[in-house]
């Protein structure tokens, strides 16, 4: 919530537009959490851990390595 002033004034958006922000990164976050808690009830913490951590170095990498189309 501290950042919230700082996102409208830099993307010029109104209150209603961060309010759906914060919806929907609340609703991701809750739908993940339990998809989450449900696999590593399935396959292991550990094994669930690892992936997430690779799948998220693999996006990492991608998105640093990406050309920027605007430059």
């Amino acid at each position: 919530m501290v950042a919230l002033p700082s996102i409208q004034h830099t993307l010029h958006a109104s209150a209603s537009t961060l309010q759906w922000t914060v919806a929907g990164y609340t609703l991701a976050f809750a739908l993940l959490l339990i998809t989450g808690g449900r696999l590593g009830d399935r396959y292991g913490g550990r094994t669930v851990f690892l992936t997430g951590l690779a799948g998220f170095t693999l996006a990492s990498v991608l998105t640093g390595t990406r050309r920027a189309s605007s430059c």
